[in-house]
């Protein structure tokens, strides 16, 4: 969701067409897909439970939750700066359509060649309740510690003892050089 309403907020703009922020955008692809690749991965490398049962990968489960503890705030970030000052220029409520003087001057002057002026509020007041409102700072709080301080999400499942064994194989293989 994040992703396709930075890249509405770009083109609702023209912004789309900056090579700058169509590397922000391409970025942000690139994020999704890794995450989408750490929930297949969840899937394809899945473990075995008693009596028949599966379970999807742990470990990989955690990473996926660790990005997102760490990915999230730069995500919206990165809508925020999209946004720019769009989310404090449109008008307070969207009921200025009820009047028709304040309707048509709205129409006029906050439409752009990309998007009319009533679906650019709709896409600004959506960006902004996840940038700036008290919605969008608590979902923010919500994000960072949902699975539990980011110091034990990342530990858990950590297979330490594979780890240790590739460093520790290195390390048994040679000796110290003979004098000559």
């Amino acid at each position: 969701m994040i992703v396709g309403l930075a890249s509405r907020v770009a083109q609702s703009t023209g912004a789309d067409q900056v090579p700058a922020v169509r590397d922000i955008l391409g970025r942000l692809c690139a994020l999704e897909a890794t995450l989408g690749g750490m929930i297949h991965g969840q899937i394809e490398a899945w473990g075995h439970w008693p009596d028949g049962f599966a379970t999807f990968n742990r470990r990989y489960m955690y990473a996926a939750l660790n990005w997102g503890t760490e990915m999230y705030s730069q995500l919206i970030d990165i809508l925020r700066e999209l946004s720019g000052g769009g989310v404090f220029q449109m008008p307070a409520s969207v009921t200025v359509m009820h009047d028709p003087t304040l309707k048509k001057l709205f129409e006029t002057y906050w439409q752009t060649p990309q998007l009319a002026a009533l679906d650019r509020v709709k896409l600004f007041k959506l960006v902004w309740d996840l940038v700036g409102s008290e919605f969008a700072g608590r979902h923010q709080q919500y994000e960072k510690f949902y699975a539990g301080a980011a110091f034990i999400v990342r530990n858990r499942e950590a297979p330490w003892d594979e780890f240790h064994k590739i460093g520790d194989a290195l390390l048994a293989s040679y000796g110290v050089p003979e004098a000559p």
